[in-house]
């Protein structure tokens, strides 16, 4: 078999010939384990759309005219030159295709082609399509160094029988109940770039939220394509979209690539505001239930490690992430950092710590500055061995004043000025940030944010309807009067102090407070050395009521509460 790489111009003018079109949906229909991600529309539409950041290079085996034996579509980044399969992040599958008879030779042939024609450029398939051939990389005689990992995928093969099944649940009929009393809660197929558009600022903010919070990466600010992308492949009838609403407001948003008798799940967002109703599961059994109207036979949910997705399936099989190494160094560097990973997982499993805290740690340390630590080591010691805090704790009664706005400049649950905070003080990290307000944000809470040009600069939460709080600062538990409120973590950085922000967002909720009819009273706690936080809490019009304290001597902590003397 004839091995030919087009690059560049020659590339793209395959990809967007007619009669190489032809031949390439031959290939398909031949290959056994081909994908919508191999198919024409996607390959074109991801072509089209990142063609300034990224150049196809294309591996035939056979030719246009003979009938192609195989196609391994890649790119090539304009700008530091890496390769990777085409459509890079935003294709599940990738890999190549060919003929039943070609499933050795040609990858074989192509891959080794590759390594010569790219030294020291690693090439990684993540993940290959189900069912492809890889027998032949264990007989050896490749001419080129490769490592592979397994990955279980979940799958829905009856995706009607399995949504009836789940919504029969007592305890999601319960919940789907106690949703719809927000609103109707109700599917709709999003059906067009235009549509989608719409909706895209929403998609984003919940998407990235939640992934930078948990995967310490945001796709749509990482990039300013995808959104773009995301619209021309619905609009070329490869993307399956839809929208939860619940009283006309989206609260879900599913889109995942659909062809060749399968829809594989891709971008999938929610809103943190209705979490306690889980928004996202009933998008799924109620998008479960619509495939099976469409007639749509098999739902992959993706490998990955959400529990969510081994739950609702069914049935599983496994793919393989394959890398193929430009060279000895990257593929012993690989091998070492496999081993480490595996070594430090189970180090950290068998002292039941969590990777998360590790890699927040990790983040802090690589912001401190080597001359701080011997002051911050000495302020630690004394903190653990001679200490005395005393904690106020402050009241506003809300049916007894006129609280006054904070401001225009105040926003209230503004996830796009969240997503606009950048760590600026070495205990601090985004992704233990995120973490921290999706979390708050599931569980009823609101944040009050002040952003400028260069991104967030003050937040504060406010807790409706709390019985009580946690103080940190002296280790103790606050209990106040039921249907309380309570204000806590405000915080300022560095370049926003002294301009009253503080106080800004603390008028502006408890004038949003008041507005919305609550009554009752507003703890607000501050450590007494804080004089800064102390003013603007007494100059706001918050009452003191009582302290906590604690006092360390020698390793041995006592902590008490106590009223103001008369």
């Amino acid at each position: 078999m004839r091995i030919s790489v087009l690059e560049g111009s020659r590339a793209e003018e395959f990809l967007f010939d007619e009669d190489a079109e032809r031949a390439w949906r031959d290939l398909l229909d031949a290959c056994p384990w081909s994908t919508v991600y191999q198919d024409v529309p996607f390959v074109r539409t991801w072509c089209e759309t990142y063609r300034d950041e990224w150049e196809p290079v294309v591996v035939l085996g056979g030719s246009v005219e003979d009938g192609l034996d195989g196609l391994l579509p890649l790119a090539r980044a304009r700008g530091d030159g890496r390769l990777v399969p085409l459509g890079g992040r935003e294709a599940e599958y990738q890999g190549w295709i060919t003929r039943p008879g070609e499933a050795e030779d040609f990858p074989r042939k192509a891959l080794h082609e590759v390594n010569g024609r790219f030294p020291g450029r690693d090439l990684v398939f993540r993940y290959l399509p189900p069912a492809t051939p890889l027998q032949w990389l264990d007989k050896g005689g490749n001419g080129f160094r490769w490592s592979a990992t397994e990955w279980m995928r979940p799958l829905v093969r009856d995706p009607a029988h399995r949504a009836d099944k789940s919504l029969r649940k007592k305890s999601n009929k319960s919940r789907l109940k106690q949703m719809a009393r927000h609103g109707e809660v109700k599917l709709d197929r999003i059906r067009d770039g235009a549509e989608l558009r719409g909706l895209l600022a929403q998609l984003a903010s919940w998407c990235d939220l939640r992934h930078g919070a948990w995967h310490g990466a945001l796709p749509f600010e990482r990039d300013a394509l995808k959104g773009p992308f995301l619209c021309s492949l619905l609009d070329a009838g490869v993307l399956h979209g839809s929208v939860l609403t619940v009283g006309g407001e989206p609260a879900s948003i599913y889109l995942g690539c659909l062809g060749r008798g399968t829809m594989h799940l891709g971008v999938i967002a929610h809103t943190p505001f209705l979490a306690k109703y889980s928004p996202g599961r009933f998008h799924l059994y109620l998008l479960a239930r619509m495939l099976g109207e469409e007639e749509v036979p098999v739902l992959d949910m993706t490998p990955g490690e959400d529990p969510y997705k081994e739950r609702f399936a069914d049935s599983f099989d496994g793919v393989r992430e394959l890398t193929v190494h430009g060279g000895l160094s990257s593929f012993l560097r690989d091998r070492c950092a496999a081993r480490a990973r595996k070594v430090a997982r189970k180090a950290l499993e068998r002292a039941g710590v969590e990777p998360e805290r590790v890699k927040a740690f990790l983040a802090r340390a690589r912001r401190v500055r080597p001359s701080s630590i011997p002051a911050e080591l000495v302020r630690r010691m004394r903190h653990r061995l001679w200490r005395d805090a005393e904690y106020r704790i402050y009241f506003y009664d809300l049916a007894a004043n006129r609280p006054e706005p904070g401001g225009e400049e105040v926003e209230a649950d503004s996830i796009p000025a969240v997503l606009s905070y950048r760590p600026e003080e070495a205990w601090q990290t985004r992704e233990a940030f995120l973490r921290q307000t999706i979390k708050a944000l599931e569980n009823g809470h609101h944040i009050y944010t002040v952003s400028d040009a260069e991104g967030l600069v003050h937040y504060g939460w406010v807790c409706k309807e709390s019985e009580g709080t946690f103080a940190t600062e002296v280790g103790q538990e606050i209990r106040f009067p039921r249907k309380s409120h309570s204000l806590w973590n405000s915080y300022t950085a560095p370049r926003g102090r002294g301009k009253k922000l503080y106080q800004k967002t603390m008028r502006q909720t408890l004038y949003d407070l008041r507005a919305k009819g609550c009554d009752g009273r507003v703890y607000a706690g501050v450590l007494s050395d804080n004089h800064a936080s102390r003013h603007v809490v007494e100059k706001v019009g918050f009452t003191y009521e009582r302290s906590a304290f604690e006092r360390v001597r020698f390793g041995r902590t006592t902590r008490w509460q106590e009223d103001p003397p008369e």
